[in-house]
């Protein structure tokens, strides 16, 4: 279970540098909204590819367990290795929470350049330049965007499970 959670978190980890390349391509066009959408959205489905590619191999592969017994269903595996999936986003979203109350300086612009596939969102909601600046509800939304690669994983390695595994 550690090992999974260690690639789980390690998928995310790699979706943020293929998608890093990706920014670097926005700022160069950063005042094309088109361009600036396009670019999150193919951030967003490599995160999204990756995270479903390794709940489903997960999925299968605990499938195979359980039918020679050595495995049985747990829901605590399934939410740690979803949670573990969001881990980086989630811990870039508490720095941003700490510079939001200015316990620490701005983050604003390291937790967009970090979180490229909610670039999206991060370009409509937050359109200043001071973390202290962000409304309430970007800040709750931010928190919801960085729980996608959690939900993703999570119903992925439910729905991969529950296909193959027929008792």
């Amino acid at each position: 279970m550690v090992k999974d959670m260690f690639r789980s978190t390690g998928n995310t980890i790699i979706a943020q540098l293929i998608s890093l390349l990706f920014v670097f391509l926005c700022v160069a066009f950063l005042y094309n909204l088109l361009f600036t959408i396009i670019i999150s959205l193919c951030a967003l489905f490599i995160l999204l590819g990756l995270n479903i590619n390794f709940a489903c191999s997960s999925a299968k592969r605990d499938v195979k367990a359980a039918k020679s017994n050595i495995y049985k269903y747990s829901w605590r595996k399934v939410f740690l290795i979803g949670f573990s999936s969001s881990l980086p986003s989630l811990f870039m979203w508490i720095i941003l929470l700490f510079s939001y109350l200015e316990i620490i300086p701005n983050f604003l612009t390291l937790y967009k350049l970090t979180n490229e596939y909610f670039l999206i969102i991060t370009a409509f909601m937050c359109n200043v330049s001071e973390a202290s600046q962000i409304s309430i509800s970007a800040m709750i939304v931010l928190f919801t965007a960085s729980l996608i690669p959690f939900i993703t994983v999570c119903v992925s390695y439910y729905i991969m499970y529950n296909r193959n595994y027929k008792h």
